[in-house]
């Protein structure tokens, strides 16, 4: 089994993906590919809190992101299963998510 990791960030202008959009994101990446393991973590990037004036602050819009880890036979490649991810996003109604490797 190959495991995979990626992160899934927003556009300058886009919402991060929310973590009660993920039960649609597993359901849309079922649709398009069998893994055997899924895991989604939403996080706040340190570069970004960094760059708060003023330090840390309470209750802020901070951009964050998601980190996705997937198992998959070792058939699947890492380049296909970020397709595939992206494409489930897409499926969301949300292209203006972006798939990078982490």
């Amino acid at each position: 089994m190959a495991e995979y990791q990626f992160q899934v960030m927003a556009g300058r202008q886009g919402k991060d993906l929310h973590h009660s959009e993920f039960d649609d994101l597993t359901a849309a990446l079922k649709k398009r590919m069998a893994y055997r393991s899924l895991e989604l973590n939403d996080q706040i990037s340190e570069e970004n809190l960094r760059r708060r004036p003023g330090g840390y602050a309470a209750g802020a819009d901070v951009p964050g992101f998601v980190t996705v880890t997937i198992g998959v036979e070792d058939a699947l490649s890492r380049e296909e299963v970020r397709t595939q991810l992206q494409q489930a996003l897409v499926d969301l109604g949300r292209s203006d998510l972006e798939v990078v490797n982490a």
